[in-house]
């Protein structure tokens, strides 16, 4: 095994052993580091769905795979998974066990930050379009894993964290910014690229997914013409503009039926639906039951579901 590969070993043990002692049970755990979260499982999940935010996931043991649109990502302990914009996805924890628990941690990433990084000149100079879609896996290094490392070491000396996690969160900005992978990142916050363009999209949806959705309206927004930001969204996201928009609403019903207790018909005209008829109807072909059932079967699943990251 060569020094790196060890180094590599080494902290992601370290990294397991850290999470294991700092959590101790299932859960999502919001830490005192800012944006930090901590994820505790012992077994194999269910599709959760969620709306991931901005952020990078890193898994010290077990494995996940997550769905967005028509496209799957498989990530392990050798492997971070980059979200540079909100995603409506379903995640599946496909490797754990109480003698092994999946062991992650998830750090919500300042897009802002990121913006100021990229006006130093050699990194605006690595802005070229990538292929593919916003969600990005990458092989985790070993400068990534350490500063990732020294962020939850930091939960031991909460006297350091007001000033060290800030320069820690820069670093791991800057470990991906730099990074091969990180050109979807550096395509979303660089003003002007089309992929920047289409993230102001899908922030405006994000905030407003209730009101009937106006792609002309959105186009303004984005700063596109309709038909490029159509073609451009999908390419990005793997959705349509109103698919987008669907999966926000049903997420979101489904999140509060499942968590708050809300019945059906409320769910829907919380999240903007007019009709609870079109409702169930779009809810069974997403969850392939209708909403009450569905809710029944699986609140005691999605409800240890607390954070955007899990």
């Amino acid at each position: 095994m060569t020094t790196t590969a060890k180094q590599l070993t080494s902290h992601r043990m370290e990294l397991a052993a850290t999470i294991q002692r700092l959590t101790s049970r299932d859960g999502d755990f919001a830490t005192q580091v800012p944006g930090l979260w901590l994820y505790h499982r012992t077994a194999p999940s269910a599709g959760t769905c969620q709306v991931y935010a901005p952020a990078l996931a890193l898994i010290a043991q077990g494995s996940k795979k997550v769905t967005a649109g028509k496209a799957t990502y498989a990530y392990g302990e050798a492997t971070w998974l980059l979200t540079p914009l909100n995603m409506p996805v379903v995640s599946h924890v496909v490797k754990a066990s109480a003698a092994a628990p999946y062991l992650a941690c998830a750090l919500m990433l300042d897009l802002a930050v990121a913006r100021e990084m990229m006006t130093e000149e050699d990194m605006l100079a690595q802005v070229t379009p990538p292929a593919g879609r916003a969600v990005t896996t990458g092989p985790i290094t070993a400068d990534l894993l350490n500063v990732m490392l020294r962020l939850i070491r930091l939960l031991d000396v909460p006297q350091d964290i007001p000033v060290m996690a800030r320069l820690l969160h820069q670093e791991v900005l800057y470990r991906l910014l730099t990074s091969e992978p990180g050109a979807m990142l550096r395509q979303i916050v660089t003003a002007g690229t089309q992929s920047h363009r289409i993230s102001r999209a899908v922030d405006w949806l994000r905030a407003n997914f209730r009101e009937p959705l106006r792609v002309e309206e959105l186009a303004l927004h984005a700063r596109m013409g309709e038909s490029t930001l159509h073609h451009h969204f999908r390419a990005l996201t793997g959705y349509s503009p109103l698919q987008f928009q669907k999966q926000l609403r049903l997420f979101e019903a489904r999140r509060l039926m499942l968590v708050e207790g809300v019945d059906a018909a409320s769910a829907a005209f919380a999240t903007g639906y007019e009709s609870p008829t079109q409702f169930s109807r779009e809810y069974r072909r997403q969850f392939g039951q209708p909403p009450m059932r569905d809710v029944t079967q699986n609140r005691e699943v999605e409800s240890s579901a607390r954070s955007v990251y899990a």
